[in-house]
């Protein structure tokens, strides 16, 4: 009887570790999941701030070959 009243207590000591285990694998799953949205939200705003990089680049781009266009015309133009 007593062995199996210590079968028992293995068992209980058992179920609480994986429960203690468990919830902390829960804590963890939100941290990163908490973390992901984090970072695609700073991803999100550094493709907003590239795509606004890349058109003002090409004004730029656009500006100058219109000015060094302007400058290579013959004199008599």
């Amino acid at each position: 009887m007593q062995q199996l009243s210590l079968g028992r207590q293995h068992i209980k000591y058992k179920f609480e570790i994986i429960e203690s285990q468990l919830a902390w694998q829960e804590i963890n799953i939100e941290e990163i999941h908490q973390t992901m949205i984090s970072l695609q939200l700073e991803i999100d705003k550094y493709q907003k701030q590239m795509h606004s990089l890349v058109e003002k680049l090409k004004e730029i781009q656009l500006s100058v070959i219109a000015h060094i266009s302007e400058d290579m015309l013959p004199p008599h133009y």
